[in-house]
């Protein structure tokens, strides 16, 4: 959990699953096609990737989830989980908002 678990905030709330690039780095950027209000057509581009990043390309991070769905994925530790999130209550509130 260790190499993967990224302890930033987004939301309110603390710590993600994040990914990595293939040199070891936090992925911090992608390059999704994403739907411009601009120019009224689909655009590709390298954007920030974020927990709630959404477009096409960021499939190759995360397949049918996103970082929100996948923090739970963690079945092996899940002590050490609720204490990366903050705690128990901290916890608890992520469950809430999520489900």
């Amino acid at each position: 959990m260790e190499k993967l678990w990224r302890d930033t905030h987004c939301n309110l709330v603390r710590g993600y699953i994040w990914p990595k690039n293939d040199k070891g780095k936090w992925l911090d950027s992608t390059q999704q096609v994403q739907f411009s209000s601009i120019t009224w057509k689909f655009e590709k581009g390298t954007h920030l990737f974020t927990p709630n990043s959404f477009g096409w390309g960021c499939e190759f991070v995360f397949y049918e989830g996103k970082l929100q769905h996948y923090f739970l994925h963690i079945l092996h530790d899940i002590n050490e989980l609720i204490e990366k999130c903050g705690g128990t209550e901290a916890f608890e509130s992520r469950l809430d908002t999520f489900f």
